[in-house]
């Protein structure tokens, strides 16, 4: 009898380790699942002669194993033995007994994977600017700053030590991504540049002698600066801040221009009248500081500025000793027309639209001129359009973002005067430092 009820337990070990090796190949495969929907019940009667060792069965006692389907974790192989019989078969790693109406069960298992803590980035918003009119005043030394919105001067911040025979400040832009202003003081021959944010000094790059207009590139890597007393161009890297290379130019560079797709810069040659010059526009090729072309400009020349359309297609120059505004063909870089009926045209730009040009019409050395002007030019006809009055000594020129209003620098009277194009006429004027030379306008952001 004692061997009987041995075989009876085997035959339930048996039963449920193949129920729980099942569940555990589901486990081992992902699949968390219940393999077994009830709970199967093994039921055992005995007959009255079986009994254990530890005790003895009564007629009609049922025997059941409980087997859960939820699996024992992990499995190992065990070796039972009874009364010299031996079994062996796959039983879990922990001791497993099954005794009468024992439940197997397992912790419960989340298909839900453990969460990380992940650090919150916070993305912080670049700080509003409102559009903003940076002016130079030649013998100050300094920046006045004008907010376009109220038209009135918000701070004024000396940058150089300022005073008559101490600086000069001639011309002023800002480089392509508004971080910076580049100023150059014709002297003490150098480039100043400021940072926009807060108008600190970054620091002074010495150039050649005089310096007059400058340049970057569409990118912003190079700035160009005409020397006007030493014939040259200087290459300034934006990165280092370093004059890079200078290039030897035709006599007196008054200013140069980049081209709107970053391969070229055209240089302007003011020479005194009655001396001869070259009478053109040297071409510098961005690649490797070359020059590599020339334009033909008209007798006497002495060209002052050259400005170019958005899409690069056309570029316009101011011939002073011509008193006209030539039109170059870009792509044949061909002077192919001059526009007539101004004065001692001097200081150029052009709409952001691309769509008329403002040439302003500068008191000369000899003040011959009895009333400046502001003279327009259609970009599509290449006809002068209008001409603005109001002005006593004009010299630098910026356009508000919305092409709606020029403001433009009074050299010889301190000020500022805003024109406004729809109502034609000057609407305010705003004191300044001493002798504005020119202006420039950033947009709001």
């Amino acid at each position: 009898m004692n061997r009987g009820f041995s075989s009876v337990i085997a035959i339930i070990i048996a039963v449920i380790v193949i129920v729980g090796g099942g569940i555990f190949v589901s486990q081992r495969n992902g699949d968390i699942r219940e393999e077994v929907d009830s709970e199967p019940t093994v039921e055992i009667i005995p007959t009255s002669e079986e009994t254990t060792e530890s005790g003895s069965m009564e007629d009609g006692d049922d025997v059941k194993s409980e087997v859960t389907s939820t699996p024992p974790p992990t499995v190992s192989t065990d070796v039972m033995e009874s009364e010299g019989e031996a079994m062996t078969d796959e039983v879990v790693e922990e001791p497993f007994n099954a005794t009468q109406d024992d439940s197997v069960e397992l912790p419960e298992v989340s298909a839900t994977p453990p969460t990380e803590e992940v650090e919150e980035v916070v993305v912080v918003a670049p700080e509003s600017r409102a559009e903003t009119a940076y002016v130079i005043n030649e013998f100050d030394g300094t920046i006045s700053v004008i907010d376009v919105a109220t038209e009135i001067v918000t701070e004024t911040v000396k940058i150089v030590t300022g005073g008559v025979g101490t600086s000069a400040l001639d011309s002023i832009i800002v480089s392509p991504n508004k971080e910076h202003l580049y100023v150059t003081d014709r002297r003490t021959n150098k480039v100043i540049v400021v940072k926009v944010s807060d108008l600190s000094v970054v620091t002074e790059i010495n150039v050649g002698n005089t310096p007059h207009g400058l340049t970057t590139t569409p990118s912003g890597h190079k700035l160009y600066v005409a020397n006007f007393d030493s014939n040259t161009v200087s290459v300034i890297d934006t990165e280092t801040n370093t004059v890079a290379s200078t290039i030897g130019v035709d006599r007196k560079p008054s200013d140069v221009t980049a081209s709107p797709d970053g391969t070229k810069i055209y240089v302007t040659h003011r020479d005194e009248l009655g001396i001869a010059n070259k009478k053109r526009i040297l071409i510098i090729n961005v690649g490797d500081d070359t020059i590599t072309e020339n334009i033909d400009l008209l007798a006497p020349s002495r060209s002052r500025v050259t400005v170019f359309t958005p899409d690069g297609t056309k570029a316009f120059v101011s011939i002073q000793g011509s008193n006209v505004v030539g039109v170059i063909n870009t792509s044949l870089e061909k002077l192919i027309r001059t526009i007539q009926g101004m004065t001692n045209v001097d200081q150029m730009i052009v709409s952001s639209d691309g769509s008329m040009v403002y040439v302003v019409s500068a008191t000369d050395l000899i003040n011959t001129i009895l009333e400046s002007k502001i003279y327009i030019i259609n970009v599509q006809t290449e006809q002068l359009a209008r001409q603005l009055s109001g002005f006593k000594a004009p010299r630098g020129i910026s356009l508000t973002t919305d092409n709606s209003k020029l403001y433009v620098t009074e050299y010889q009277n301190d000020e500022i005067r805003i024109f406004d194009l729809n109502e034609d006429k000057v609407v305010k004027t705003i004191s300044i430092g001493d002798m504005p030379t020119d202006i420039v306008i950033i947009p709001g952001s």
